[in-house]
């Protein structure tokens, strides 16, 4: 008897198109057929259990054959993780379907996804890599006129920090305002890497320590009866872009900061080392260890219908603050250039938490 195929977070949303179940099949490195779903015994249409069989052979009736023994060689030949092929038919010469394979821990995964459904998963990558690349053309423009706004800000502090004596009340906060400012020039430079992959500027880096700046850069704008919080448990080091993770900390404490508004709240950063074991709902990241980050606030929370836009370019419910709707935008490309991802969880009435995952592999320190 057949046993369902489980499903990762990402497979409920493929499933969930409205295009019916997808044929799924799970076999060992040998080709032999270990696990089905309802879908793929339906597309077979044979009676008899396949526990066992050649997948090859099964789906030969489809003409599946040549394709299926190709993905088997990159997966277990060559050693890929994951392989998509187009499945054309020979006689039409047009392409019916899409095979997604991908390596698990109890085997070779295949998905058969018919090819309306293949198009909509291109058309929605094809939209996504449109608005990058349209934020990182208004990133360019944007990025020169804040350097040259900064760099009268830093020139002004110097001159003011060289001119007061050095027992001076305000040197401590001229110091606080240059390496700010000196921090928002760095992160400048880093707008126009907005809208694609960048391996420049990776290092060893201390979490904890760069979450503490944040944090004390943050703290003073923090309206009265707003407090932060902080619980860092982790305090292994990473592989990463320092920029990247400040700007995602800088982001997410401003976020909840407006969230909490005039009348305060509490706001909690915390850290911890978890374990992914590759179908939580609640992630599309593979089986593994990771950093987790977690910023949250007691604020409102965030209405389902804006749940849908909130990482969206341009997309802001802070008109009347001036927002531009790009600074959820720059975290989440800034989590995807970490290798990880960027999250939100929300219950209306009941505050939201933003969770940053990053990969602890061999690239990192703990």
């Amino acid at each position: 008897m057949s046993e369902r195929v489980s499903m990762t977070h990402q497979d409920e949303r493929e499933s969930n198109l409205g295009l019916g179940a997808i044929a799924e099949v799970i076999v060992d490195p040998s080709g032999r057929i270990q696990r089905y779903n309802a879908a793929f015994a339906e597309a077979i249409a044979v009676a008899e259990a396949l526990d066992g069989k050649d997948l090859d052979a099964v789906v030969s009736c489809l003409g599946l054959a040549d394709d299926v023994a190709g993905v088997m060689a990159k997966l277990v030949d060559e050693g890929a993780d994951e392989v998509l092929v187009d499945a054309v038919d020979a006689n039409t010469g047009f392409c019916d379907l899409t095979i997604r394979a991908t390596k698990r821990e109890e085997g070779l995964a295949f998905r058969f996804l018919p090819r309306l459904q293949s198009l909509r998963h291109r058309q929605r990558r094809q939209h996504a890599e449109e608005l990058a690349a349209s934020v990182a053309q208004l990133a360019g423009g944007v990025a020169h006129d804040f350097n040259n706004l900064l760099t009268g800000i830093i020139g002004l502090a110097s001159f003011l920090n060289a001119e007061l004596p050095s027992e001076s009340e305000y040197q401590e906060d001229l110091r606080d305002i240059l390496q700010a400012a000196k921090k928002a020039t760095r992160l400048a430079r880093k707008l126009t890497s907005l809208g694609r992959e960048s391996s420049d500027g990776e290092a060893i880096v201390d979490p904890s320590r760069v979450i503490q700046e944040v944090v004390h850069l943050v703290e003073p704008s923090l309206p009265a009866g707003c407090e932060l919080f902080t619980e860092l448990e982790w305090d292994g080091l990473l592989q990463a872009d320092p920029l990247a993770l400040e700007r995602i900390v800088l982001n997410l404490l401003l976020n909840a900061r407006d969230a909490c508004g005039a009348d305060g709240g509490n706001i909690t950063v915390s850290t911890r080392r978890v374990l992914l074991e590759g179908d939580d709902k609640t992630s599309c990241l593979p089986a593994g260890e990771y950093f987790e980050l977690a910023v949250g606030d007691d604020g409102p929370g965030i209405p389902p219908e804006q749940m849908l836009h909130i990482f969206r370019p341009y997309y802001t419910t802070k008109h009347d603050s001036g927002g531009e709707g790009l600074g959820l935008t720059a975290s989440r490309a800034s989590a995807e250039q970490l290798r990880g991802e960027l999250v939100v969880d929300s219950i209306p009435g009941n505050g939201a938490c933003f969770t940053l995952r990053v990969p602890l592999d061999g690239s990192n320190v703990d």
